[in-house]
This record gives C-alpha cells, sequence and structure tokens, in this order.
C-alpha cells in the first residue's frame, strides 16, 4: 500500500502553510514515461514553484491511471482551486470525501472542499466542511488552524443562522406566587386577605424553549462598517407537572406558552479608530401570549464602547420601546433604559468579568403596569477548564418600584435577586457544538404576598464552542 501523504504535504496542499522551498519551474512533457512515484514528486514541485497548471497536468495523470490516489486527487483539487477550475475543483474535492479513511484523509478533504466552496462564494457550505475538519483533526494544531478559517470564512458569510433548543424543569412556569394568600382591595370589603387560586400559584412543570435567528449583511465598507438585517423567532412552550395540574386543574401548559418574532436593521462599526465600537438598532416586533397576540413594539437601541489598556472595556447604551395592547390583559406603553457596563480580563488565565447597571421606566394607560427599575449584574467567564467544563457564574439584583400596588393610594416595591451557574462539557464536542448545563434560581420578595415569586430550574442546551 503506498504510504499515507505526509501531514506537511496534506497542510500545503489545503494551503495553510509553505509547501517547501521554492524549487525551479519544471515543465510538464506529456510524453514522458514515468512512474506514479516520480509523477507524484514533479506534481508537488511544479506546484511549489507556482505553477499550478503544470501540478493539474501532472495530477490529472495520476487520476487516469488510478482514480483511488488520494494524493494525486488533494493536487488535483488544490490546483484547479488555484486556477479557478471549479469543475474539475469540485470533482477533486469529491473525491478526496469519498476516499479518506484515517482522521488525516479526512482532515485534507474537508479543508480543500471548504476552500473550493468559499472560493465559489458559497459560505454555508463552507463552513459546514470547516466544521467537519474540526471533528477529525488529528491533534489540536490542525483544529486551530480549521476553527480561524471557519472563523475568516463566518466574518465574511453575509448569512448567518444561529439555532437553538433547550429543555428546562422548573419551579414556576407561569411567574405565579409562591405564598397561599395575597392582600386585595375589594369593593364593600376593603383591604382582605384572600387565599390564592388555580394558576395564581406558581406552576411546575418543564419548559421547551427554540429559537431562531437569521442574519443578511446588506453592506459592509472598508472600515468594517457592517448594516445587517435580521430575524428573530423564538418560542417557549410548557408541560405542566402533576402537582400542577392538582393546584390548577383547569390549567394547561399552552396557557403559559410565549412566542416572540421580531425584525431588526443594525448598523455596527467604529467611531473614529478601532477603541470605539458602536452599534444602533431599529426593531419592530410582536408577542404572543397563549397563543393568543399579545403586544406589537417598536424599539431603538444605541451602545458605545470605549476599549481601554489591558483588555479593559466602558460599554454605554441606551433605548426606548414602545408597545401595542393587543390582548386586554396589557396596556398600550412606553419605556426608556439607560445601561453602564464594564468589561475586564482577569488573571494570566484570562477570565473575563462583566459588571452591568441598568436604569429602566415604563409608563402605560394603566397604573398598575407603570414602574421604574434598578438592575444591577456580574458575571465571570473562567478562562481554563475546570475538569474539563467551561464555568461561567452570573448575579443580578434589582427592584421594581410600582406606581400603583393591589392596595389604593399605595405604591409597590419589588426586590429581586438571582443567580446562575453554566457549565460547558468541552470534552463532549461535536461538530464544534457543546452540551450545556445551566442551573438558575431567582426570587422576588414584594410588598404583597401574591407577587411574591420563586424559580429554580435546569436547562440543557447547545451552543457553538467559537
Amino acid at each position: 500500500m503506498r504510504p499515507l501523504i505526509h501531514r506537511k504535504t496534506i497542510l500545503a496542499v489545503a494551503g495553510l502553510c509553505a509547501l517547501m522551498g521554492a524549487g525551479a519551474a519544471v515543465l510538464a512533457d506529456e510524453n514522458v514515461a514515468l512512474g506514479a512515484d516520480a509523477l507524484r514528486v514533479r506534481a508537488l514541485q511544479a506546484y511549489g514553484a507556482g505553477r499550478p497548471d503544470v501540478a493539474l497536468s501532472w495530477a490529472q495523470a495520476l487520476v487516469k491511471r488510478d482514480s483511488t490516489d488520494f494524493d494525486a486527487q488533494l493536487l488535483r483539487a488544490r490546483a484547479a482551486r488555484d486556477l479557478s477550475d471549479w469543475t474539475e475543483a469540485r470533482a477533486g474535492a469529491a473525491a478526496l470525501r469519498g476516499l479518506a479513511v484515517t482522521d488525516d484523509q479526512s482532515f485534507a478533504a474537508a479543508m480543500i472542499s471548504a476552500q473550493v466552496a468559499s472560493s465559489q462564494g458559497h459560505h454555508g457550505i463552507a463552513q459546514l466542511r470547516l466544521r467537519q475538519a474540526i471533528q477529525v483533526s488529528p491533534d489540536e494544531t490542525l483544529r486551530k488552524i480549521a476553527e480561524r478559517d471557519f472563523l475568516y470564512v463566518r466574518a465574511r458569510n453575509p448569512w448567518a443562522a444561529d439555532l437553538s433548543f433547550s429543555i428546562s424543569p422548573a419551579s414556576n412556569v407561569n411567574n405565579g406566587s409562591r405564598q397561599a394568600t395575597g392582600t386585595f382591595d375589594l369593593p364593600y370589603f376593603g383591604v382582605v386577605e384572600a387565599e390564592l387560586q388555580g394558576s395564581a400559584q406558581a406552576l411546575s412543570g418543564t419548559e421547551f424553549a427554540k429559537s431562531l435567528g437569521l442574519r443578511y449583511r446588506l453592506h459592509e465598507d472598508a472600515r468594517h462598517r457592517q448594516t445587517d438585517v435580521m430575524l428573530a423567532l423564538s418560542h417557549s412552550g410548557f408541560v405542566l407537572s402533576d402537582d400542577a395540574r392538582d393546584k390548577a386543574p383547569d390549567a394547561e401548559g399552552a396557557d403559559f406558552a410565549f412566542g416572540v418574532a421580531q425584525l431588526s436593521l443594525a448598523h455596527r462599526g467604529v467611531a473614529g479608530d478601532a477603541k470605539r465600537p458602536f452599534q444602533l438598532a431599529v426593531s419592530l416586533g410582536k408577542t404572543w401570549y397563549g397563543a393568543e397576540e399579545y403586544t406589537g413594539f417598536t424599539d431603538v437601541s444605541a451602545a458605545q464602547s470605549w476599549t481601554l489598556g489591558g483588555a479593559k472595556a466602558v460599554v454605554i447604551s441606551a433605548g426606548v420601546r414602545g408597545e401595542t395592547a393587543l390582548d386586554p390583559r396589557t396596556a398600550d406603553s412606553e419605556s426608556w433604559r439607560l445601561g453602564a457596563g464594564w468589561r475586564q480580563a482577569v488573571g494570566e488565565a484570562g477570565h473575563r468579568l462583566g459588571l452591568d447597571l441598568t436604569r429602566s421606566d415604563r409608563s402605560s394607560d394603566r397604573a398598575s403596569l407603570d414602574y421604574g427599575s434598578w438592575t444591577a449584574g456580574a458575571r465571570v467567564a473562567l478562562g481554563q477548564p475546570v475538569l474539563g467544563l467551561g464555568l461561567e457564574f452570573a448575579v443580578t439584583a434589582g427592584t421594581r418600584d410600582y406606581a400603583r400596588g393591589p392596595v389604593a393610594g399605595q405604591g409597590r416595591l419589588d426586590t429581586t435577586l438571582g443567580a446562575q451557574v453554566t457549565a460547558e462539557f468541552k470534552q463532549l464536542d461535536y461538530y464544534g457544538f457543546v452540551p450545556t448545563l445551566t442551573v438558575q434560581g431567582e426570587r422576588t420578595e414584594s410588598d404583597y404576598g401574591q407577587h411574591d415569586a420563586e424559580e429554580f430550574g435546569l436547562k440543557l442546551g447547545l451552543r457553538s464552542a467559537f
């Protein structure tokens, strides 16, 4: 059996490093009878000397002798790609994928297939082939090369898609109260404590969430300023537990399903220099609750960052939002928000720290829905895996001061604390995707018991490793 093509040759033909020192140009003489090994050497020499036309001629001769010659098909595809002979390049790449047996061969086949597709502008196919190369990479060095090329192709692809799905057992799928009673201001009876019935209490169950994000880049200039149009669709459905059905026999999981459809136009770039990235966005959308139209909304947002020395950055953001009620359970409203954030790399391991503070205010046609809020959050992503796990930690704290509470003439204050831990199972990487497990909890204390809430859940999902 002919020896497996050397790794340096795989790298070279795939265009990832120099083939060899430049040699003298070799002219193909179709009439010279040469053995397969001699033909292969001459083809490599011609390619290294910058003569892909001659290399292609020798490679075609080798393929004619033996169509299962992996080395020859590799040279054929690479040389044809350099010559923009797409018929030959695609044929060579397809043959390679069928012939590949070892990880080295599968890696080389996937890489050259990606290059052929990318050169023709088929970036989506190229990204798929690069994920295949990542999956079969013989070692970490080659994997890093494939990841680098994936990021390069993705950055130049005007289309991008993000599909996610998660399953999450949760203790409070309906945002109900954790208390059995609440305070109410009733006509003729005044302020009373009454028992909460049915779906007013927290109901446990399982959430099935899915989302689809599509992006198309309308324009990008030489300074990498980009204008994108984006479509985001998401839906969360629920299955109630037996305990929840006992509490609320008339309730169904579909009663609490929530969906969002949003179309956005975003422009991002840098102001002045690469140290001041910004983004502007305008969005139109609609929400559904319990399979019924709930609200329509318009949102305008802006964010400006300043990159400082030592891998530090400051982020300032602002936004306004208008909502139109499509359901009697809510009301027309207007809101604004201001945010400030700090980003920093910590330690030699490259841990990432994020701190955020947000102020928002909402006003509507219904005073009980109006509030002002403060939210503070901190997030740490560890720079190195722990026992093979990538770990992220987050904590949040916030207040909502409602203009009107359940008792006439009195407001309402809610205080919320939350925490979240996410683990990436890096050792289970498959085609550049890794499973994640998120443990999260949140507790709200209110002036009125019916608004006390508590939620604990586990979420299984997938995310791209790069």
